[in-house]
């Protein structure tokens, strides 16, 4: 991608100014009307995809659509693009209220994905492996992609979902396997450091075999109880024919105790 225009500063100004006509800046993240992040999913054979992710809330798409010559399901488009050269076509997506532009970039292997991160973005990458079933990150910042000065408008962020169960990091926020550290935030620090487990154990397994171990007593019950239903019944069924099968007993009748008179 040498000769393009740097990904970050394409994103943010492209966007941006088209969405709102200036350049935005910072605010808590889920209160912003735009938000870019850019999430990278890494697998545990060792691939990965990076995705660039625009995400317009309600009152986003509507400021947005003031005076949008579009409609609405072309939002993506527009709005990205002076940047689709560096990127390719973003795909639209609604996602509840929300509107989603998203362009994915799939690597073979950790190294494709650190050699993305040192060529696109102004970070060191001193660790990103996965070694003794470990996942190990440890990023560098030089600079963010994000400088802000109106927390209502615009916000980034940076996401990790992690192959395995998340262990020590210094991440913003951790939801399940996903790290996400808000680069708009005054507070967050520019180096980035998260650990996770890789295979061993899932405890979701466990839930499942508890749930289907649950499912086969309910139908192991179920047709037991079928089974001794029909068993009792056809066993009544069997008395009740071979009662009325059997000859009856003969009716003996009592001599007369009467006196013949002549």
């Amino acid at each position: 991608m040498n000769g393009k225009k740097p990904l970050f500063w394409a994103v943010l100004a492209a966007a941006a100014l088209c969405a709102f006509g200036k350049p935005p800046a910072a605010r808590p993240v889920s209160e912003a009307q735009i938000v870019f992040q850019f999430l990278t999913v890494v697998h545990e054979d060792g691939s990965a995809e990076f995705n660039t992710i625009v995400k317009f809330n309600p009152s986003g798409i509507e400021e947005a659509m003031k005076e949008a010559d579009y409609p609405e399901d072309e939002l993506c488009a527009h709005a990205t693009e002076d940047i689709e050269s560096s990127f390719g076509t973003f795909e639209q997506q609604q996602r509840g209220e929300e509107i989603w532009c998203t362009y994915s970039t799939a690597m073979d292997n950790l190294q494709g994905l650190a050699n993305h991160f040192e060529d696109e973005f102004a970070v060191n990458v001193r660790t990103l492996a996965i070694e003794d079933d470990a996942f190990a990150l440890d990023l560098s910042w030089t600079r963010f992609p994000c400088t802000t000065a109106d927390p209502s408008k615009f916000g980034c962020e940076f996401s990790v979902e992690a192959p395995g169960e998340v262990g020590d990091n210094n991440a913003t926020e951790v939801s399940g396997r996903t790290l996400t550290w808000d680069l708009g935030a005054s507070g967050t620090p520019m180096r980035f450091t998260a650990e996770s487990k890789v295979g061993g154990f899932d405890p979701t397994i466990l839930i499942l075999v508890g749930i289907l171990t649950c499912c086969c007593c309910m139908v192991i019950l179920l047709i037991g109880g079928a089974g001794l239903f029909f068993y009792l019944r056809k066993r009544k069924q069997a008395s009740a024919e071979a009662e009325s099968a059997a000859p009856a007993a003969p009716v003996s009748t009592p001599a007369s105790t009467d006196t013949i008179k002549f």
